[in-house]
C-alpha cells in the first residue's frame, strides 16, 4: 500500500543517494495547509545526524517542493530593466 500524505504530516526517509557528508542522512516531505485560505503548501525536508554532548539528534531545513524536471533545466536569465527612456 502505497503511502498517502495528509495535511499536516511529514514524512522523512533514509537518503540511499548520499555519497558525501555534506548531503542529508534523511529527505522527506511535508503538507501543510493554510487555515485561513486552504491552500496547500508541499515542503521538501531534509535532515542531517549529529552528536554533541553524547545525545544523538537532527538538524535539517525546509523548502518549497521543487518539480525535479524544473531542477533539471538551466536557471532562465530574469528580463532585462526596462528602457528608461520609455515612461511606461
Amino acid at each position: 500500500m502505497a503511502y498517502t500524505q495528509k495535511p499536516g504530516d511529514f514524512a522523512l526517509f533514509p537518503n540511499e543517494k548520499r555519497t558525501k557528508d555534506t548531503q542529508p542522512n534523511t529527505r522527506g516531505t511535508a503538507l501543510i495547509v493554510c487555515p485561513h485560505c486552504g491552500v496547500e503548501l508541499p515542503l521538501e525536508l531534509a535532515g542531517w545526524t549529529k552528536a554533541a554532548g553524547g545525545k544523538k539528534f537532527i538538524t535539517g531545513k525546509i523548502g518549497p517542493k521543487q518539480d525535479r524536471q524544473q531542477q533539471a533545466a538551466p536557471a532562465s536569465q530574469p528580463p532585462p530593466p526596462p528602457d528608461a527612456s520609455d515612461p511606461f
